[in-house]
């Protein structure tokens, strides 16, 4: 099953990497990541996903350690094929495919951890209505939904695809400088027709602004962590600083010498 795939990739894993630092997830802290220039990610999308938040200024590799099962939308290099990886990594054969992340200030307060793929704003319970003043651009208007998606790349194609059906949202590659946000499932009622903000794009230099209205049990969901929020809070959202992915393809992607003079 999928569990003794994952296993026998962790062992086989330990065994090529054999001088390398093995860290359980539970155990991984900003500060153990840190340390290492390269970072390898091995688990599904979801645990790539959680161990970016904790790389700053490092590679990092995502390898899907069961690829009969898990999508591999963000791991796209398969335990199937670890001694060719191994090899690769030697040798130095690989680019840097720096990735787009979004941070998050709430209230004054900024999160060290960035999505790689999106953010929530909504009630935890999503059976309940959102309700927010969404600020961009110079508009300002109040919402009532199910809550506000917002995009990078690398997420364009997964979640946020599926809960803006409604809207004419296009996919884009995961180093555009850029997200776009969605509002989902909209209050459908007279005043639909009036929302000039259900869809957008933020820029480098930008910011979208959520004013929470909710007196519910609202939170944030950056990447895998949940913040909860009050009534009034203040949510910033604006471009982070990219995420230096290891990729083997063949793609215009920049080399590991250039990471340091494109992104300081």
């Amino acid at each position: 099953g999928s569990d003794k795939r994952q296993k026998e990739a962790i062992v086989k894993a330990r065994k090529l990497f054999s001088s390398a630092a093995y860290v359980e997830r539970d155990e991984l802290t900003r500060e153990i990541a840190q340390k290492y220039l390269l970072v390898i990610a091995l688990g599904g999308d979801g645990h790539f996903e959680y161990v970016s938040q904790f790389i700053d200024r490092r590679y990092v590799l995502g390898i899907n350690s069961d690829y009969r099962k898990s999508e591999g939308a963000l791991t796209t290099n398969s335990a199937s094929d670890l001694e060719n990886i191994f090899d690769r990594l030697l040798r130095d054969d690989f680019s840097i495919e720096p990735w787009t992340r979004i941070k998050v200030v709430i209230d004054g307060k900024e999160f060290a951890e960035q999505a790689i793929c999106e953010i929530m704003i909504s009630e935890r319970d999503r059976y309940d209505m959102s309700r927010h003043i969404l600020k961009h651009k110079g508009i300002s208007e109040e919402q009532k939904c199910s809550g506000i998606l917002i995009s990078t790349g690398a997420g364009s194609t997964g979640w946020v695809k599926s809960e803006s059906h409604y809207l004419p949202w296009e996919t884009f590659p995961r180093t555009n400088r850029e997200a776009r946000f969605a509002v989902t499932a909209p209050y459908n009622g007279r005043i639909l027709k009036d929302y000039k903000l259900l869809m957008g794009s933020i820029k480098e230099g930008e910011e979208l602004e959520v004013v929470s209205l909710s007196d519910n049990d609202a939170c944030v969901r950056i990447g895998a962590k949940r913040v909860p929020i009050r009534e009034g809070a203040r949510i910033k959202v604006s471009l982070g600083s990219p995420l230096n992915v290891v990729r083997f393809e063949d793609a215009k992607v920049l080399k590991p010498s250039q990471v340091g003079e494109k992104h300081g």
